[in-house]
């Protein structure tokens, strides 16, 4: 049963934009590895969730879209729109993403240096007043006094 080309043309536009929100997830992460300094642990483990996150919405459209064939204009398309994507405004989207992602470094550092930093200090302030004023005092004659003298 051949399928209506309207149908075809649906398809065909579902993968192009696939391919395309493929290439903005891509500078997002790019961008994102670029403004935060991580470990060489978390960036692996960060490669494998987004390739998990990836492969895993493609398979999802892919089998939504084309009933879970894979015909020749399915990676075409994808890729297609992702090379289009990134022709266009992929620069773009990595500046913004950059962008973003560092002014929300820069804010979440001024937060810890101006709300965190001050109120951990002041409760260890508040917290050792408390015990100093709680402990119980030393008893008299603990040792402080000095000896008496026997022979006397």
């Amino acid at each position: 049963m051949q399928t209506p080309v309207e149908v075809q043309l649906w398809r065909l536009s579902a993968l192009f934009l696939l391919g395309i929100g493929c290439n903005i997830v891509f500078h997002a992460y790019t961008a994102f590895r670029a403004a935060v300094s991580l470990g060489r642990l978390y960036r692996h483990f960060f490669d494998l969730l987004l390739a998990v996150f990836v492969l895993s919405s493609l398979a999802l459209v892919i089998f939504i879209v084309n009933y879970g064939e894979i015909r020749l204009y399915v990676p075409v398309a994808i890729g297609l729109g992702f090379l289009t994507s990134n022709f266009l405004v992929g620069n773009v989207t990595y500046r913004v993403f950059l962008s973003l992602f560092r002014s929300i470094r820069k804010s979440l550092r001024w937060l810890v240096r101006t709300v965190i930093v001050p109120a951990k200090n002041t409760s260890r302030r508040i917290l050792s007043t408390l015990r100093q004023w709680l402990s119980p005092s030393e008893p008299p004659g603990n040792g402080n006094l000095p000896p008496e003298n026997p022979a006397d």
